[in-house]
């Protein structure tokens, strides 16, 4: 791979990172069953790409990337995940993750778009529909709540 290329997944793999951080606080934070439901299915689909990205970062790196964004749009949200929910605590939880949901789709397409390595690339493609499901989901408990 290139620097490119491992440069661009490390981005990815950091924004999904981020994404299971910032969903395990919303699962903590929820008061809906419903909620939590969909929440866990979403983390279980960014630990499981994670799971097929991380190796190529190992192979090129020694090790996985457990590294954040810490300069994102996400980092500058988590405390208010954490700490500033007002009393509708869902919709605002909700309203955060779709900025996530956000985040890590373009993320995808950033690593679709410049990525080369045609394994990575075909592994990517098979991610995306998953994760865009789970855009999909927040997006629709938003429209419900």
């Amino acid at each position: 791979m290139s620097l490119d290329d491992i440069e661009t997944l490390r981005e990815l793999i950091q924004t999904l990172n981020d994404g299971v951080e910032f969903y395990r606080a919303a699962l903590e934070k929820s008061e809906s069953t419903e909620h939590k439901l969909i929440f866990q299915r979403v983390i279980r689909a960014r630990v499981a790409a994670l799971s097929y990205l991380q190796p190529y970062m190992v192979q090129e790196e020694g090790s996985p990337e457990l590294g954040h964004t810490f300069g994102s749009v996400l980092h500058k949200m988590y405390p208010d995940i954490l700490f500033g929910l007002n009393s509708d605590r869902d919709k605002t939880l909700i309203k955060q993750l779709e900025v996530v949901e956000n985040e890590t789709l373009k993320a995808m397409q950033k690593a679709l778009s410049n990525i080369q390595s045609p394994m990575l690339k075909s592994i990517l493609l098979d991610l995306y529909p998953r994760l865009n499901r789970c855009h999909d989901d927040v997006w629709h408990l938003d429209k419900a709540c």
